[in-house]
């Protein structure tokens, strides 16, 4: 499990919130494609300890702040694929992550 920080940002490219601290670990142990099928997408459970005040939603792009991409070099970037909320302790999410982009 990789414990970090992310930044979050809405689908627009609006930056919400930096700092956020987070664990992430592999969801599933083969890389999935994605729609088109052109890409290789790797399925990860993203844990927020806490619940920032403008919450995680689907679709949201999140970015590791510490972990660099060895194709971009820069931070490994998570799609939401989908969200859950625990009495406004933790968030529990799944996230894809687009590998080159």
């Amino acid at each position: 499990m990789n414990a970090t920080t992310i930044r979050i940002e809405r689908p627009e490219g609006t930056t919400v919130a930096t700092g956020i601290p987070v664990q992430y670990e592999q969801a599933e142990p083969l890389p999935r494609q994605d729609e088109a099928q052109h890409r290789d997408a790797l399925r990860l459970h993203l844990y927020v300890l806490g619940v920032p005040a403008v919450g995680l939603r689907r679709r949201d792009v999140v970015q590791d702040e510490r972990t660099l991409d060895p194709l971009t070099g820069s931070g490994v970037r998570l799609r939401v694929v989908g969200v859950e909320v625990f009495l406004n302790d933790h968030i529990e999410a799944l996230c894809e992550q687009i590998i080159g982009t």
